[in-house]
């Protein structure tokens, strides 16, 4: 994963060119233990600065909406 650039693709955290369930997890995981200071930017996909709860609802909503 390389943490240091923005995914082209909104919500996918983990730069995988795929917007999925891995890309929740990591938000989960970042949310749970830290560590999110070079996820921020990607994580925080409503843009509001904070990384939270909303962030994965958001991500999981576009991922429903993919499907």
């Amino acid at each position: 994963v390389d943490s240091g650039r923005m995914p082209e693709t909104t919500g996918d955290i983990n730069d995988d060119s795929s917007v999925d369930v891995l890309d929740v997890l990591l938000v989960v995981d970042l949310l749970l233990n830290g560590g999110f200071d070079s996820y921020d930017a990607c994580a925080d996909i409503n843009s509001d600065g904070n990384l939270d709860v909303m962030d994965i609802i958001n991500l999981v909503s576009i991922i429903l909406d993919n499907s």
